[in-house]
């Protein structure tokens, strides 16, 4: 029983490092493309879509609830 709680609190945590993570990469891009140049931000909202995509997958294929369900 205690194995089971310290792992579902483990899932959690890795969830939350993981969208933690996609955050302030999105953060770090968004804050690249103001200060280089400001034509870039029509650029980011061009592959915005793109990367909505990419950080859903990342949550979906690190989070270790949806790789225990596929086995």
């Amino acid at each position: 029983m205690e194995q089971a709680i310290i792992s579902n609190h483990l899932k959690k945590q890795n969830f939350l490092n993981n969208t933690l993570f996609t955050l302030l990469l999105l953060t770090f891009i968004t804050v690249v493309a103001i200060t280089v140049n400001s034509s870039l931000i029509a650029f980011l909202f061009i592959l915005a879509p793109a990367t909505i995509i990419n950080v859903i997958w990342i949550l979906i294929h690190t989070n270790s609830v949806f790789n225990q369900s596929k086995m």
